[in-house]
């Protein structure tokens, strides 16, 4: 009788442990480790920036809205009001779902110009944002001047629900790469 039984077990142990082996080789692989996947997805869309493989749109903003560029590589802009040229905004496709945009923000005397960068999940969702702060303005503390320019950069990660998961503020003189306070750089 024993042995009938045991018979009758070994289907459903067998069902139960293929079962468990299809669901964990079917799942996703994910390290646990969000930061390590932004990485990833950094480094994958700058990549498929580099190698020329992402459709780049280039759009102009000012008070009267916004112009298409008809080439993002241009450096003159013989067709776009010289204000507008201050602000640009980089749009990279790739497999018809945008991987990064790019807004770059300059003044027209050149005192500074942010550049932020925006990289996506597959599903969306912003997975990292880079902001690049370069100033002439600022960092005199205890009127002990360091000469600039200088560099605030900013980091913020997101987990793949939209979840802050870190945040990293540097500031730092941008010929020697000195590290600043960001407190005092405006």
């Amino acid at each position: 009788m024993m042995i009938n039984r045991s018979k009758r077990l070994i289907p459903a142990i067998v069902t139960v442990t293929l079962g468990a082996m299809l669901i964990l080789t079917a799942a996703p692989s994910f390290s646990g480790d969000p930061l390590q996947e932004i990485r990833d997805i950094y480094a994958a869309v700058n990549k498929t920036i580099e190698e020329k493989k992402a459709q780049v749109i280039l759009f102009y903003t000012s008070d009267k809205g916004w112009k298409e560029a008809k080439d993002p590589e241009q450096k003159e802009f013989k067709d776009i009001d010289e204000m507008d040229a201050f602000e640009r905004n980089y749009v990279y496709l790739h497999d018809g779902r945008i991987i990064k945009v790019r807004m770059a923000l300059e003044t027209p005397s050149g005192d500074w110009m942010l550049v932020r960068d925006y990289y996506f999940y597959d599903n969306g969702r912003t997975a990292f944002v880079f902001d690049d702060l370069a100033t002439f303005q600022g960092y005199v503390p205890d009127h002990d001047e360091i000469e600039g320019p200088y560099v605030v950069e900013k980091r913020v990660y997101f987990d793949a629900k939209g979840k802050q998961v870190k945040a990293l503020k540097k500031a730092f003189v941008k010929a020697t790469g000195q590290e600043i306070s960001a407190e005092h750089v405006r």
